[in-house]
């Protein structure tokens, strides 16, 4: 009997090791599934990189830009790099909630405004990630921090904000 339980405790434990290495396999297919999932952007000879800049040495956000041109002047000048672009998140890795008033449409309560989830990106991360809009531009030179303020919105933003009118502007 005492043989009988040992090999009833080696088989109970074996089958309990089959479904954990069973589930370790779910875990990492799924995780491998979400890595080479399209995600509408070319990232086939993109490299990315994250910058953390400290709020005291950059306090302002002019300060912040000028390092960024800065980098980005010395990026492209290595041989290797045929361009570079700046986002604030890569699109798969979250976003910035952002709010706003639609153009023409009535007042709202500043405590009630919408908001929406977005990237700040710069004018040349479309081409960058070889992305076209389906309609519309792009962002150009004069739309700089400088310039007028521009938008780029997808086609969900224009179906709930501004359903059956044209949100190119």
């Amino acid at each position: 009997t005492g043989r009988c339980l040992g090999v009833g405790v080696l088989v109970v434990w074996a089958a309990l090791w089959v479904g954990v290495l069973g589930g370790c396999c779910r875990i990492v297919r799924s995780a491998l599934k979400e890595v080479v999932t399209p995600i509408g952007v070319n990232t086939a000879t993109v490299i990315t990189m994250r910058i953390y800049l400290p709020d005291a040495k950059y306090p302002r956000p002019d300060y912040e830009i000028s390092f960024h041109k800065r980098l980005k002047t010395r990026i492209e000048s290595l041989p290797w790099v045929e361009a570079s672009a700046l986002t604030s998140n890569l699109p798969i890795w979250g976003q910035m909630d952002f709010t706003f008033e639609l153009e023409g449409a009535p007042p709202v309560d500043g405590g009630r405004l919408p908001s929406v989830g977005g990237l700040v990106v710069s004018r040349e991360y479309f081409r960058v990630m070889q992305v076209r809009p389906r309609r519309g531009r792009v962002f150009t030179d004069s739309d700089e921090v400088k310039g007028s303020p521009a938008v780029i919105v997808n086609e969900a933003f224009a179906a709930k904000f501004s359903p059956g009118e044209d949100s190119i502007g």
